[in-house]
């Protein structure tokens, strides 16, 4: 009886050791901003109407090349949100501060012309770069294809584990897709 109650008074003793807090979330979350586009004066004469994505980079979590047939996904650094809303309005907001970005920039003052992008890489590669593939269009208002052609920006500096520069060295392949965009209008 004696040893029942010291192992009761033990295991009570111990119960008050356990710490029973969530342990801390170290998820990071990441957007690309893009530039500032909202004093843009008048209507768009070029605006991304969609973006799709593959589907392995749908999801929230960042991806990273290995090699060429080996990625991973990051479970901690993660897109803040859909990855092709963010790439779509970051996309715009370079087009719309490009020189053929706005209606009153254009010649033809009431052109409008639409662009689809198809992404099917959008990630890091080891050991040290960012990659955007993509395959795009832009059509008139009646819908014909003006042009079509496939893309790859890639830029170096990623170093391999610093995902919040992966990210700003992604947003910078998108400039570098507007810029490609915008010459070829």
């Amino acid at each position: 009886m004696k040893q029942a109650f010291i192992a009761t008074c033990c295991l009570l003793l111990g119960a008050g050791c356990v710490n029973l807090d969530a342990p801390p979330d170290l998820t990071r979350y990441f957007i690309m901003n893009g530039p500032n586009w909202s004093e843009s004066q008048g209507g768009f004469a070029v605006e991304v109407t969609s973006v799709r994505l593959e589907p392995h980079l749908a999801g929230p979590r960042m991806v990273v090349r290995s090699s060429d047939n080996e990625m991973s996904f990051s479970d901690l650094n993660r897109w803040a949100g859909p990855l092709d809303a963010n790439i779509q309005t970051v996309l715009n907001g370079y087009l719309a501060v490009s020189p053929i970005g706005t209606i009153s920039n254009r010649p033809a003052g009431n052109t409008r012309l639409f662009v689809s992008v198809n992404v099917y890489r959008f990630e890091g590669h080891l050991p040290d770069r960012a990659t955007l593939a993509a395959s795009w269009s832009v059509r008139d208002s009646s819908g014909q294809t003006l042009v079509q052609r496939r893309s790859e920006h890639t830029v170096s500096g990623f170093g391999g584990s610093d995902y919040e520069q992966l990210a700003k060295l992604l947003e910078q392949t998108v400039s570098m897709l507007a810029d490609e965009i915008a010459s070829a209008i």
